[in-house]
């Protein structure tokens, strides 16, 4: 890792390409110069370990000055740039993205950072030790054709989604879902906030298995009264004013979450409600590139609706908070046709024509489980073996239940 052009150049060098190669993932930090950077930054100290042949990064002033104490076995390269860091609890501040870091247990000390938790689980699979948050980011990036290109891990297979009722709380940040502990400490929370997660509340979580523990990347509050059941996922492409923004064509309000015009061609992410044809937005994150380096291509289906369906006439007329959806021409999550009907809770995607959704994509999220189940579901491999037996390969080892 490292945030010197001048490095990023001789790693680039044809000479390297056997050793080195990009992975496709970065994040932003703060450079050096005084100017560009809040005085809430921390600097970060980089030091080159001579017998290991790598650096090490640190944030914290005891461990800067323990290393600093042995310079024959570190030596201080200095401030290599800054960053905001975590609370003692492991939370990064609010809307920033959690930079985790593992830990080779080997003696040549070698730490690997990643900027999702699918890829740091992966990491810890694959026999890193676990150290938490070490560094929180404005924004992350992650080029998928570069991972794909040089067969960088793209964590995927660590996903696993459980849904089910809250049955205790173990922290002002933690929760079990079942049996599962359920790490929230810098999750995305949609249709809610974090403190709104109490006992018998219906969740969606979606994350990664570090240990046993499930740590989340977003939670999705089922039974929350909220006003957030719309989200925008998308580019800013117009910003006149803060009540005359257009994401993917929709006109966005965001007159109530934020001061500062978006910069055009930002993926953002904005959720609210919609207000006679208005997006009135209620929280308005920026979300980075697409993840394949474009900034221009917009998305057909950037609207998102989440809610549970009433006066259900037909695939093409039915309501979703008010709002008439026609999903005659969608096309199911997996593919697969599902038979809709009142009190179904539904994610649909697509677009608003005037005060009609057109939706291009239904998903049926579930319905409610029993406070003493949960449900989860992990990604893995399946094999046919034969007309009669299947295999079943999984990243960490799990209890399966199968019923057909």
């Amino acid at each position: 890792m490292t945030s010197r052009d001048a490095e990023k150049a001789v790693l680039a060098q044809p000479a390297n390409a056997k050793n080195f190669a990009k992975t496709g993932r970065s994040f932003t930090v703060w450079s050096t110069e005084a100017s560009l950077r809040p005085a809430s930054a921390t600097p970060v100290t980089r030091f080159f370990i001579p017998a290991a042949g790598s650096h090490a990064y640190l944030t914290r002033a005891a461990d800067v000055a323990a290393l600093q104490a042995r310079p024959k076995d570190f030596v201080n390269e200095g401030v290599a740039f800054y960053a905001d860091v975590p609370s003692a609890s492991g939370a990064c501040p609010s809307g920033q993205k959690a930079i985790y870091r593992s830990y080779n247990n080997h003696v040549n000390g070698n730490h690997r950072y990643a900027n999702d938790v699918y890829l740091i689980s992966s990491m810890v699979v694959s026999g890193f030790a676990y150290e938490g948050v070490e560094l929180c980011s404005n924004s992350i990036s992650i080029d998928v054709s570069q991972q794909k290109s040089v067969g960088v891990s793209t964590g995927d297979a660590t996903q696993v989604t459980i849904s089910g009722t809250i049955t205790s709380l173990t922290s002002s940040t933690a929760f079990v879902v079942g049996t599962q502990v359920v790490d929230a400490t810098n999750a995305y929370i949609e249709q809610g906030s974090l403190t709104q997660l109490a006992v018998g509340s219906s969740v969606i979580v979606e994350g990664a298995l570090v240990g046993n523990v499930l740590v989340a990347n977003s939670i999705s509050n089922r039974s929350s009264s909220t006003s957030l059941t719309y989200e925008i996922e998308g580019y800013v492409t117009a910003a006149a004013s803060l009540s005359t923004v257009y994401a993917n064509g929709t006109r966005v309000d965001l007159t109530a979450v934020t001061t500062v015009l978006p910069i055009i061609v930002m993926r953002s992410s904005v959720q609210g409600a919609l207000v006679s044809g208005t997006f009135v937005a209620t929280r308005y994150r920026i979300t980075g590139n697409d993840g394949t380096g474009s900034t221009t291509t917009l998305s057909t289906d950037a609207l998102e609706l989440n809610g549970t369906i009433s006066n259900y006439a037909s695939l093409a007329s039915f309501v979703i908070n008010g709002v008439t959806v026609d999903a005659s021409t969608a096309v199911f999550e997996h593919g697969l046709p599902v038979a809709l009907s009142n009190g179904m809770v539904v994610e649909v995607n697509g677009i608003l024509q005037g005060l009609l959704f057109i939706a291009s994509r239904i998903e049926v999220r579930s319905v409610a489980f029993p406070a003493s189940e949960g449900v989860a579901h992990q990604r893995g491999h399946l094999t046919v073996l034969d007309r009669t037996q299947i295999q079943v390969s999984m990243p960490s080892p799990i209890r399966l239940s199968l019923a057909v």
